[in-house]
């Protein structure tokens, strides 16, 4: 049988025919050396695109951009992006497209949370969540909180037991996020109006850790696990519940 050579340059034995009849001794044409070492050559020494009187492949390269030199407090569209990322946007009021759709998807939420008595829903909020070694944990705060006190042999649970407060005449339903003994814990990472109005109704005990309480506790788990801890997390309750246990007896 005939040995086909690359008919690229290289010389070397050809793998496959393209579709062109040309032999080639590679799975494709730019892996060819002899090609490779042809464009090199090609474009080596050449002047800017604008100084061969081309048009630039990429048109925007080089061009000034819109929002150069403005910021937030200086340019309205700025403005309303920065806005827009923290789910504030003047133009559309939270998640919906407009101020009413807004106010209705509230008051459908409002309603079915009435229907079924409000308060705490797994996975409501924007921190990173998940399982770890049977429990739930809503923020990368709560899973530090979580896996300080189980290595410190500090006995906790989940706290699933809501109070009512009042807001403006409307009933609502606060529910801490865990409990050690009788003592209800809130890991708090900002304070509001609505939080405060919580904290004056609540009718026990409850130990808050803002920021400050959390430092230590973050730097502990940060300096045993790196800052990446939330890697951590389990898809299930039960995944490493079993190895903790083992560990713990």
């Amino acid at each position: 049988m005939e040995t086909k050579l690359c008919e690229l340059g290289c010389g070397k034995v050809a793998a496959q025919q393209l579709k062109s009849g040309k032999w080639i001794c590679n799975t494709s044409v730019n892996k060819c050396e002899a090609m490779r070492q042809k464009n090199s050559n090609g474009n080596r020494g050449k002047p800017k695109y604008h100084l061969r009187g081309e048009n630039h492949p990429r048109p925007m390269l080089g061009k000034k951009s819109w929002n150069s030199g403005k910021t937030k407090e200086t340019d309205e569209r700025l403005k309303i992006i920065s806005e827009k990322r923290k789910g504030i946007s003047p133009l559309c009021g939270g998640k919906a497209g407009t101020l009413e759709k807004e106010e209705l998807r509230k008051k459908k939420i409002s309603e079915k949370m009435k229907l079924v008595g409000g308060g705490y829903r797994r996975g409501s909020g924007r921190g990173k969540k998940g399982w770890y070694k049977g429990y739930w944990c809503d923020s990368s705060w709560e899973l530090a909180w979580v896996i300080y006190n189980l290595e410190h042999n500090i006995r906790f649970s989940r706290n699933e037991e809501k109070f009512k407060y009042l807001k403006e005449g409307i009933e609502h339903y606060y529910i801490p996020d865990f409990k050690i003994g009788e003592t209800f814990v809130e890991i708090k990472g900002y304070d509001s109006a609505d939080w405060q109005i919580k904290l004056e109704q609540f009718p026990h005990d409850l130990k808050i850790l803002y920021e400050s309480e959390m430092e230590p506790i973050l730097k502990y788990v940060r300096s045993k696990y790196g800052k990446n801890f939330v890697r951590l997390y389990k898809e299930s309750k039960s995944a490493g519940v079993a190895e903790h246990v083992l560990k713990t007896c």
